[in-house]
């Protein structure tokens, strides 16, 4: 015999070859402060950025925060791989170097940035009142006008960036660049900050802030195949727990020395042998307005795919074309479209990004799941979906849990009665807040009529059917002049 507890098994393959917390998203990546393994909620951006900061993790939640108007929760992760900085290239005829250094040398630079000084007004530096105006996306965007003091340093505001001039010669026009990239999260292991460790936290977060459980997890970084195993086995782990959770991540962006096919088969390679049914994997790169800084950076697809899931129910695909173009998205690194019929990513279970003919702007390809083939969850929107339908029969059985039913006399089943309230009762809740909400087609409880209860302990088995929606995703038609009208 067991204790009293309601267990629930997803089935997969059944069709073939809201909630307020079914949008609630949680994000997890460095900052720039704030205690590391925290969590906490958040609607007001200024809340968010006085109590973690700057840096890639903040800037995603700030632009789930403003694309979706949903409340965030916010975790900071542990950083596993150090910032650094580039060196910097000068277009000019002054003789000023410019040092790149940190505000505070204890402290990571805050995020990755194209950072672009011009000299406006010019003179010596130290001696004479010399000007210069900063960017943080190489001038797509302005930081506006800066004195350089005799200190001959500016710290930029937002980002630990550090400049030092020397004392020499700065000319009108001169122009210096440099980049800087962020520190990357940890990923797999038990410690505070660990990506996977959060997720494990998240039921606890939930039992500390009011039943509060976040549906879709937003990874601020990018991830291997070895990672996102193990961070789908701490996916599967929750569920056990009875809380239902998809997240979205990214494989690695395409690297500067290699060709974007010499990229798409380096990660479809790694992830060829990947099942992973509760990650979304995005691949390529999106130019995204930060609203922290108010610069444009370069971030993995996340970002867009993310704050597109969040601003919607859980049954809309996130492709749907008439949901509008992906808002502050600039430009991306790899089109979808662009491919052709060559080998693309989309194919190898990528959510990418991609334009189309006659629309301005990019949208999102297909809401891949990492899924086997043959799976019923090939589109996130299913397992979104089939997330939601967990938490409410969860929740309708566990008011069950211990009940009393009246049993048919000579076989012990349940009488017959009594298994249609329980149905009914179950079907209500489906059809109020699955059906009629446009979350699936149809949706059905059925009750066992054969367990025998009258055995201590025995289990019921309990089934519930969903038919989900379609989606039209191959839509071909003929056109042609006829007399026949």
């Amino acid at each position: 015999m067991t204790a009293p507890r309601v267990v629930l098994s997803v089935i997969d393959g059944g069709l073939g070859a809201a909630q307020s917390t079914d949008r609630l998203l949680a994000v997890f990546g460095c900052s720039s402060q704030g205690t590391i393994g925290s969590m906490e909620q958040f609607s007001d951006p200024a809340s968010l950025i006085s109590t973690y900061g700057y840096g890639p993790g903040v800037s995603l939640a700030l632009h789930v925060l403003k694309v979706s108007g949903q409340p965030v929760i916010f975790g900071r992760a542990s950083e596993g791989e150090n910032s650094a900085a580039s060196a910097v290239t000068h277009d000019g005829s002054g003789l000023s170097v410019l040092t790149v250094g940190k505000t505070d040398a204890g402290k990571q630079y805050f995020d990755s940035h194209s950072v672009r000084v011009e000299v406006t007004k010019g003179g010596t530096a130290g001696t004479d009142i010399c000007r210069v105006t900063l960017s943080l996306d190489n001038g797509v965007t302005s930081l506006g006008s800066y004195a350089v003091p005799t200190a001959r340093q500016i710290d930029i505001p937002k980002t630990n960036i550090r400049l030092t001039f020397s004392a020499a010669s700065l000319v009108a026009g001169d122009v210096y660049t440099f980049d800087t990239t962020a520190a990357r999260s940890t990923d797999t292991g038990t410690a505070d900050g660990d990506v996977t460790a959060m997720i494990a936290g998240l039921q606890a977060y939930a039992s500390a802030n009011g039943g509060v459980y976040a549906s879709i997890i937003a990874d601020a970084d990018y991830r291997d195949a070895a990672a996102v195993s193990d961070i789908e086995a701490a996916l599967e782990a929750l569920s056990v727990g009875q809380e239902f959770v998809r997240l979205y991540t990214s494989a690695r962006p395409k690297d500067d020395a290699e060709t974007t096919a010499e990229w798409i088969a380096d990660i479809s390679n790694d992830f060829s042998a990947t099942d992973a049914i509760r990650c979304d994997v995005g691949a390529g790169q999106a130019y995204v307005l930060d609203p922290g800084t108010g610069a444009y950076v370069w971030r993995t697809s996340t970002w867009a795919r993310a704050a597109r899931a969040a601003s919607t129910e859980v049954h809309i695909d996130s492709a749907w074309v008439a949901l509008g173009s992906l808002p502050d998205v600039r430009s991306i690194d790899y089109d979808e479209r662009a491919r052709g019929e060559v080998p693309s990513l989309d194919n190898e279970r990528f959510s990418t990004l991609t334009s189309h003919v006659g629309r301005t702007g990019y949208f999102v390809t297909n809401p891949r799941l990492m899924s086997p083939p043959g799976s019923d969850y090939a589109y996130t929107q299913y397992g979104r979906v089939m997330d939601k339908v967990c938490r409410l029969t969860y929740s309708y059985f566990l008011d069950r849990l211990s009940q009393s039913v009246q049993l048919t006399p000579g076989s012990g089943v349940i009488a017959e009665a009594d298994a249609q309230k329980i149905e009914q009762g179950m079907d209500a809740i489906l059809r109020a807040q699955i059906v009629a909400t446009g979350n699936a087609t149809a949706a059905k409880c059925t009750v066992s009529r054969t367990d025998n209860l009258s055995v201590p302990g025995a289990p019921f088995h309990v089934q519930v059917a969903v038919l989900p929606l379609g989606y039209l995703k191959d839509i071909q038609i003929e056109l042609f002049f006829t007399t026949n009208i």
